[in-house]
């Protein structure tokens, strides 16, 4: 979690419990993540919510291997700007998987659009 913009580089990692991956690339203004090549098994919620950012939030999750629950989901989130989410080429089991990705969030409208399609 960083004040400013963020980039956070997840690769070539085995992670083994819950909520890994999750949560990089924050920011006050924007934060940008890329995961790739990660095998994370039994992670609830991981893999989850990088690339936020009050302003904007982009995130590529690619090539990852996740096993469990609630996974890769909302990616490329921002508040007020503008989210872009590249989420491909992922083998994830478990439910809620994939989803919500690339979501703005317009809080002057207090609604959510999707800004690029579901993985």
């Amino acid at each position: 979690m960083v004040y400013g913009n963020g980039t956070a580089t997840l690769s070539n990692n085995t992670f083994l419990g819950d909520r890994n991956g999750a949560l990089n690339g924050q920011g006050a203004s924007g934060g940008s993540a890329i995961i790739t090549d990660n095998t994370v098994a039994f992670g609830g919620d991981s893999l989850s919510g990088n690339g936020i950012g009050a302003t904007t939030g982009d995130a590529v999750v690619s090539d990852n291997f996740v096993l469990g629950s609630g996974n890769a989901s909302g990616n490329g989130v921002g508040t007020v700007g503008s989210g872009t989410a590249t989420v491909s080429a992922n083998t994830i089991i478990g439910s809620g998987s994939g989803s919500d990705n690339g979501v703005l969030f317009c809080a002057s409208r207090h609604e959510y659009a999707e800004l690029s399609a579901r993985e």
